[in-house]
């Protein structure tokens, strides 16, 4: 959700519900505008440190983690994922940051990690077909 002072996020999937943070344009630190792979538009905000509740391990110990449960995290910038450049949440707030003062940084490209090949290595597989008797007589 954009007004015209700030933007709301929320999240879902927690144990105790959905949770939400919002981000002021006055408290925009610096933006940028980048792309997903396919061309799906991506606004990266930062701010200063937001404590978000996350999931976390219940439990540590040496290099192992076990359990699920909630803490605060702090987060100093967040990335907002948009459909398409005609979503008017993503014109809103492209709009918005344009107004403010906070400088724009570089524009970013997010890509699938590894190449093509490597992504599709063991997912391919060869389908046979057995002919029966019946197949052949038809």
């Amino acid at each position: 959700m954009v007004t015209d002072r700030r933007v709301l996020f929320p999240w879902p999937g927690y144990p105790s519900g959905w949770h939400s943070d919002a981000v002021a344009f006055e408290e925009v630190t610096r933006w940028s505008l980048g792309h997903r792979h396919d061309e799906r538009p991506l606004l990266r905000l930062e701010h200063p440190t937001h404590f978000r509740t996350e999931l976390v391990a219940a439990h540590h110990f040496l290099w192992f983690a076990r359990g699920n449960a909630e803490a605060q995290v702090p987060h100093d910038e967040i990335t907002l994922a948009f459909g398409t450049e005609r979503d008017e949440a993503f014109r809103a707030t492209f709009n918005r940051l344009r107004d403010t003062d906070a400088p724009r940084g570089g524009d970013f490209v997010v890509m699938l990690p590894g190449s093509r090949e490597e992504r599709t290595r063991g997912s391919k597989a060869a389908l046979y077909r057995v002919f029966t008797d019946e197949d052949v007589d038809s």
